[in-house]
């Protein structure tokens, strides 16, 4: 499967050292995060720091192939984005971790362990975070089922806008509401100068003409000089007729 790299500048991230390369291939797949390659890569990722970086990142999280092979992906930086499901803080002795359970846009879920965060962001937020390939990670989901999750380990996590885009979308949903209102406004002054008309045509006892109805002209053009011109006409017309 194709994948792309790009050179990170969210997080200076360093290089993995020796020990750390060994350590992190002990990895105990389809267990919890008590193992040394826990240790190791919490270490490297604790000295990351933001900022313009050169390390080689993975673009996608191909998920599957994660969990199909873990030691062929151990250590490889990936850039994650996904909405936050859920997350809590591990005990002592990693109390300044927290683990975040994210699910991608293809809908698949990840956990990530976030290190050097004390305050838990709100579920539905949606995060970017670059973080090394731990581990197949096993263990039990909300319904109780035995499940298997990609674990990551990372640091500087970044809040990205809506995980819908609403952010967004919301200035053209005010501008179509708008929009809509004006022309429902419309179509009701229409209405109501044609029912005004017709009551004016058909009032007992009065005039049979647009002009009888005591308030706005339906007749009159909506330019205000062009009105007062007719108007005008209108009334050099009477005074003739009241002459004769």
């Amino acid at each position: 499967m194709m994948f792309a790299l790009m050179t990170a500048i969210l997080a200076a991230i360093t290089p993995l050292t020796d020990d750390q390369r060994t350590a992190i291939d002990t990895a105990v797949d389809d267990r919890d995060h008590r193992d040394s390659a826990f240790v190791s890569l919490l270490e490297t990722a604790h000295t990351w720091t933001p900022g313009p970086g050169s390390a080689a990142v993975r673009l996608d999280v191909d998920v599957t192939a994660l969990l199909a092979d873990p030691d062929a992906h151990r250590g490889v930086v990936h850039r994650i984005e996904g909405v936050l499901q859920d997350s809590e803080l591990l005990p002592e002795p990693y109390a300044n971790v927290a683990v975040w359970y994210l699910r991608l846009d293809s809908g698949e879920p990840v956990a990530v362990y976030v290190t050097d965060r004390v305050a838990l962001p709100d579920d539905g937020e949606r995060v970017e975070v670059f973080a090394r390939f731990y581990k197949r990670l096993g263990g039990t989901d909300r319904r109780g089922q035995s499940s298997s999750w990609a674990a990551f380990i990372g640091n500087h996590p970044v809040m990205l806008p809506g995980p819908t885009g609403t952010t967004i979308r919301t200035p053209v949903i005010v501008t179509g509401a708008v929009a809509v209102m004006f022309v429902v406004f419309g179509a009701l002054l229409v209405l109501a100068r044609r029912s005004h008309a017709a009551q004016a045509g058909s009032r007992p006892g009065g005039g049979t003409t647009d002009r009888d109805w005591d308030g706005d002209d339906p007749s009159l053009p909506d330019d205000p000089a062009e009105a007062l011109a007719v108007l005008r006409a209108r009334a050099k017309e009477d005074g003739h007729d009241a002459g004769h």
